[in-house]
């Protein structure tokens, strides 16, 4: 099904069928299709590729994450970009639709999950920097995790994603953990400035 939502050639499409589906051997394959072994093997091994790539985007594309990622983009990748997270097409139609090869699509977003994934883990870094500053707060004020989240408003749970850098930490938090911790907003948030 994947093989023609992502632009697969049907002669690949049927070498990676008889290899997989009919169990023929590559030199079985070889002498059927007039390729060599190792041409065989690398048809296989890039429509496997492209496949576990594609059902990887889908995943990601089912967790609505990527949609607030769309600042990011390029004005000439948000539109292929949201044909294929927001509105949900194939590659191959979507490259139908602009005009492009279903290789360039393949591109363009790929290249799209690189930016998010980038930006997604800056966002990670920087909440677990946080994370880490509040715990030094909290551990100089000879604080447990349970009576610094009752003095906070906010359950064990939630103060311990805050300081293991799982969670963002709200503005309204920054705030109050600020003026808890006689601190300034910024060295919370950036390490600087502490008081």
């Amino acid at each position: 099904k994947y093989a023609n939502d992502i632009g697969i050639p049907p002669r690949h499409q049927e070498i990676c069928y008889k290899c997989l589906c009919e169990s023929k051997t590559y030199e079985m394959l070889s002498q059927e299709m007039g390729l060599s072994r190792g041409r065989i093997y690398q048809i296989i091994k890039k429509c496997e590729n492209e496949i576990n790539e594609y059902c990887g985007y889908l995943e990601i594309r089912d967790t609505g994450l990527s949609s607030d990622y769309e600042y990011l983009l390029s004005d000439s990748e948000r539109p292929i970009f949201n044909s294929f997270f927001r509105d949900q097409l194939p590659y191959t139609r979507i490259a139908n639709i602009y005009k492009v090869r279903p290789e360039r699509v393949k591109q363009i977003i790929r290249r799209c999950i690189l930016k998010i994934d980038g930006e997604i883990g800056d966002k990670a870094a920087h909440n677990r920097q946080v994370g880490e500053r509040l715990r030094a707060l909290r551990k100089n004020r000879h604080l447990t995790l349970e009576q610094y989240a009752l003095k906070m408003g906010i359950s064990p749970r939630t103060a311990r994603r805050y300081e293991h850098g799982q969670s963002r930490l709200p503005d309204r938090l920054v705030k109050a953990v600020s003026a808890f911790f006689e601190v300034t907003p910024l060295f919370i948030l950036e390490g600087k400035n502490k008081s």
